[in-house]
């Protein structure tokens, strides 16, 4: 799979365009550290938790950054649910705060299910933070059932996990 790939899906946010970017890329380690920081504020840690790049490559999985113009709006993976055959997983999903409550997650969720759909994924998961209402009530929002948690979350405390049956028509080639 190319990199730098523009994903060519019809967005209501005419500026908005989306990169297929190795999680090791500037931009896609500006925004996952970004989201990481945020999260230690909220959950009380200070290391950044550098995700692996082979589990978001093709034909696993893929991370991609949103951009306006120049500007990083937002992230997120798809990768391989190890714990739960023929799952993929979103994972660092993250919109930079002065972006947010525009619909740009919700966009971006759909981006990445029709990219696990054309990768042969069933269902697809996640994980999110049980104080984190927001990333509940998006992901509660478009169908994400709660389900129990799975390995490496189990007994953690704080996290909540769901999924979601991919096993409908793609809404588009927006990733080949």
């Amino acid at each position: 799979m190319r990199y730098n790939k523009v994903v060519t899906k019809p967005s209501p946010f005419d500026a908005l365009t989306v990169r297929i970017l190795p999680v090791d890329h500037p931009d896609a380690q500006a925004l996952s550290d970004a989201q990481q920081r945020e999260l230690g504020s909220i959950f009380g840690f200070d290391d950044l938790n550098r995700l692996d790049p082979v589990p978001f490559t093709h034909p696993d999985g893929a991370f991609v950054v949103v951009y306006d113009g120049a500007d990083l709006v937002a992230c997120g993976g798809v990768s391989a649910l190890l714990a739960l055959p023929g799952h993929a997983e979103i994972k660092r999903m993250y919109t930079v705060p002065d972006r947010r409550r525009q619909g740009i997650s919700r966009w971006l969720v759909t981006v990445l299910e029709d990219h696990a759909r054309t990768l042969g994924y069933r269902r697809i998961g996640l994980e999110t933070g049980n104080t984190m209402t927001w990333a509940i009530a998006l992901y509660a929002g478009m169908g994400y059932l709660p389900i129990p948690t799975y390995p490496p979350y189990i007994g953690n405390g704080y996290s909540v996990c769901f999924a979601k049956d991919l096993q409908q028509t793609v809404n588009g080639p927006w990733i080949s």
